[in-house]
């Protein structure tokens, strides 16, 4: 796990930038694209979780089919593809601001979503731990 992605995972929620003229449901474009590279970050940190333990598997076996190995190496590919992500989001974030007229509310956005950690540092509630818990038990 690379330390900008614990360090992503983490932090406290974001500071909260003011729109101007918005209501308290509103949310700032910085805020959200914030919110955003850090669940890309913390999605990078999972694919990496993955590839390693899948790379512990299959090392400990006697052979390995070219198929895996390319398996494996889109995981990688996954990884840093989400890495880039969380970082173009983050740089581009600070830049950002609504139209006039195209604010968004968290109702808009909790519409749209299937997990409440997805949002949770934008109302600054801490998400169940059944959320938190990226844990699959069969």
């Amino acid at each position: 796990m690379t330390s900008r992605s614990t360090a992503a995972a983490c932090d406290p929620p974001p500071e909260s930038h003011s729109v101007p003229g918005a209501t308290e449901a509103e949310i700032a474009p910085p805020d959200l694209v914030t919110t955003l590279a850090g669940r890309v970050s913390a999605l990078e940190s999972l694919a990496l979780a993955l590839e390693s333990t899948i790379g512990e598997t299959i090392c400990s076996c006697s052979e390995v089919a070219p198929e895996t190995i390319h398996s494996l190496q889109r995981i990688d590919f996954l990884r840093q593809s989400l890495r880039d992500v969380a970082l173009m989001l983050e740089t581009v974030a600070p830049r950002l601001d609504w139209r006039e007229g195209q604010a968004m509310s968290l109702g808009d956005l909790r519409a749209k979503t299937d997990l409440a950690v997805t949002l949770a540092s934008l109302h600054q509630e801490s998400p169940s731990p059944s959320e938190e818990d990226h844990d699959i038990w069969f």
